[in-house]
């Protein structure tokens, strides 16, 4: 943005904030998703993209 007016600021702001609500919401119900597939499967790691999945304690996901 190249000068941009305080409203400017404020509706990006507020734009920025309520996406990162939707975005951790959604976050939210993909890490259950994913908890729940390894609790049925039993899966505790496997790859995606190159990047190293684990389920800790069937309760956590941690990407690496």
């Amino acid at each position: 943005m190249e000068n941009p007016t305080i409203e400017q600021l404020v509706r990006r702001y507020v734009e920025i904030k309520d996406l990162m609500k939707e975005l951790r919401a959604e976050k939210k119900e993909i890490e259950e998703v994913l908890r729940e597939y390894a609790q049925r499967t039993g899966i505790k790691e496997f790859k995606v993209d190159g990047k190293k999945v684990f389920f800790e304690e069937k309760l956590s996901l941690k990407v690496k």
